[in-house]
């Protein structure tokens, strides 16, 4: 939204007719509007980042003494109080996983755990972390499974260590160049359009979003080439190649996307009408094509679960794991291994289940099951007490009931 309205402030400021400027201030305040309302503070950022860019070729006209070196402590000093005002747990949250995510790099800084490994990795260490802190302190009531580093250039560096390092600083200084040079040019609309993905970049993961990076490509592509002393009739046969080669990957994307939820959606309508083994089938067929698609792999394993394919559930664990981790996979495997008999394993996913997403009732409810079952009667009233003990965050029945719960097991075996 904020690349959208970046471009019709451009429209606004650059304009060569009244209609076109009028019609951008409206769609741009409109917009505006919507991104206050849902309080977003890296699209805000991006809007204020934008704006200074639009207007900086006018630096004599709307304000003496307006420089690059202002603009960057301008922008600083409204991150701050963005960070320090609005969402201030949201604030907080992300230190938390900057702070776990800069743990992970240290570790793998000079090779990377791998491309599309960050989720497992990450859950992982945070499990790690909370099984020897806190449980019930901020942080903890605030994490929640991670799947980014909520920083670009911090996530790639983690996935592909120190040369991924390198690349993405050579190519964020390659196009950031090219934006400064083109600040009073026709191609400034570009740039413009840029520096929200930049931004939001910082604070987030827009780059994986695969319309989003396919348009970053194209942005920097258009700014970069020709700037940098490519031949004229090179520069437009390799734009138009890039702009043919792009839009073939969205459109191949969103076709092979849309297919595969289409037949997700008979999946669990399959499944939802008590077609469960029919369900099954179909999920070996679309594994392959939903491979990358978490929700599809737990609705698959909890599938292979509740219709006793233990043995199946265990390999489709193990084939996804890599790159697919959260608290309700490891939840569901802890069932699954509790059902084959296997205690050790068990206790293992629902301890893990617990420290990746420290927040949640349930997993304490579940352990203290698990061992009541075990006749492990000392831990299980441990976790019940636990249960008891844990912050509400979300007041609702169910938060009650679990509590509830907790409590009548403690009674019952006092």
């Amino acid at each position: 939204m904020a690349i959208i309205l970046a471009g019709f402030l451009w429209l606004f400021v650059n304009g060569n007719r009244k209609i076109i400027q009028f019609s951008s201030a409206v769609v741009a305040v409109f917009l505006l509007g919507f991104i206050i309302v849902l309080s977003s503070r890296a699209a805000f950022l991006s809007v204020i980042a934008s704006a200074l860019f639009i207007i900086y070729p006018y630096r004599n006209r709307v304000g003496k003494g307006l420089s690059l070196h202002k603009s960057f402590a301008f922008l600083l000093l409204c991150t701050l109080l963005l960070a320090s005002v609005i969402k201030q747990n949201s604030t907080a949250g992300r230190l938390f996983i900057w702070q776990r995510s800069f743990e992970l790099w240290k570790q793998n800084w000079l090779t990377g755990v791998g491309f599309g490994k960050f989720n497992t990795e990450y859950n992982h260490m945070q499990a790690k972390y909370f099984s020897t802190h806190s449980i019930t302190s901020k942080n903890a009531m605030l994490a929640n499974d991670g799947y980014f580093a909520f920083n670009e250039w911090l996530h790639i560096t983690i996935e592909f260590g120190i040369i991924g390092f390198i690349i993405s600083l050579l190519i964020t200084w390659f196009v950031a160049k090219g934006c400064y040079r083109n600040v009073a040019t026709k191609k400034s609309w570009a740039a413009a359009m840029l520096i929200p993905i930049f931004v939001g970049s910082l604070f987030s993961y827009p780059l994986h979003n695969v319309y989003i990076l396919a348009a970053s490509i194209f942005l920097s592509l258009f700014i970069t080439l020709g700037t940098y002393r490519f031949p004229t009739l090179y520069d437009k046969w390799i734009k138009g190649f890039a702009v043919v080669v792009l839009i073939s990957i969205v459109a191949f994307y969103s076709y092979r996307n849309f297919k595969a939820q289409q037949l997700f959606g008979t999946i669990k309508e399959l499944a939802r009408e008590g077609y469960r083994n029919d369900a099954v089938a179909l999920c070996r067929n679309a594994s392959k094509a939903l491979q990358k698609d978490y929700s599809f792999q737990l609705f698959y394993l909890n599938l292979l679960y509740q219709t006793n394919r233990l043995d199946e559930a265990e390999k489709l664990f193990d084939t996804f794991h890599s790159y697919h981790c959260n608290q309700k996979a490891h939840a569901i495997m802890a069932k699954c291994y509790e059902e084959m008999g296997d205690s050790t394993k068990a206790e293992e996913h629902y301890l893990t289940s617990l420290y990746i997403v420290p927040q949640l009732l349930q997993s304490r409810i579940e352990l203290m099951g698990f061992y009541d079952r075990s006749n492990n009667i000392t831990k299980a009233k441990f976790w019940a007490q636990q249960t008891i003990n844990c912050p509400i965050k979300v007041t609702n029945s169910l938060a009650f009931y679990l509590k509830k719960q907790a409590s009548d097991y403690l009674i019952k075996d006092q």
